[in-house]
């Protein structure tokens, strides 16, 4: 996998950087094949098409993480978990859903949350060292189910494929769906939060409910889908 952009701030290589790279990455990768060639009984075709396999899962993995590992670069770069850095809050506070202010100003540089179900509160307010909490652990929790990915769209075919966990169809609210238990991929997301939590150090912010094999994630393709 080549990297053309940086870790950090998003921003792409210089273009001879990364032709060196790619230069380095199929000189390597000639190298391997050449080896293992004389170690297997695999074809060269079939070595190379390995490679370039574990390559392209490598590559969809970066991809996906990489957006929101900024995210959680610029989380931790530009806000203070302790409180507002130079006026600049994460606080999410309501007002009366009738007072302009609260539509004008949004709380000077704080959020409203509102429900739409017409209640005049706010259907959610953090402090801004809580919803700091909330965004981090949010974040470093998607961070973990993308690298897993893979893995878990293992454990979702031997879920959905299960001779021993049988399903029922139910209409969910979502139309007629197969509502099927997804043991395997239950213990990989409970295995995902725990360590998130375990690295937080801290109460953990909102809901840890995985919702598997029920109304709202039916079935573990629903769930990958989501």
């Amino acid at each position: 996998f080549i990297r053309d952009r940086d870790s950090r701030t998003g921003e792409r290589l210089d273009r001879s950087l990364v032709d060196q790279m790619v230069t380095d990455k199929h000189k390597l990768a000639r190298e391997l094949v050449e080896e293992y060639a004389t170690k297997t009984t695999m074809s060269k075709d079939d070595i190379q098409r390995c490679i370039d396999s574990i390559s392209d899962a490598i590559a969809y993995v970066e991809f996906n993480v990489a957006p929101v590992q900024q995210m959680l670069n610029y989380l931790e770069e530009n806000f203070d978990p302790a409180g507002p850095r130079d006026g600049f809050s994460l606080e999410l506070r309501g007002y009366s859903r009738f007072s302009s202010s609260s539509f004008s100003s949004y709380g000077r540089y704080g959020l409203s949350a509102y429900g739409t179900s017409g209640s005049e509160g706010p259907t959610l307010s953090h402090s801004h060292s809580t919803q700091y909490v909330f965004v981090w652990q949010s974040l470093r929790l998607w961070c973990k189910v993308m690298r897993n990915m893979h893995r878990l769209w293992v454990c979702a075919d031997e879920d959905l494929l299960s001779t021993s966990t049988s399903y029922n169809l139910f209409n969910t609210g979502q139309g007629l769906n197969r509502v099927q238990s997804c043991p395997r991929v239950a213990k990989v997301m409970r295995n995902l939060l725990h360590s998130t939590q375990q690295e937080a150090g801290q109460a953990w912010v909102g809901l840890s409910v995985i919702h598997l094999g029920d109304r709202d994630v039916p079935n573990a393709l629903v769930f990958i889908d989501k």
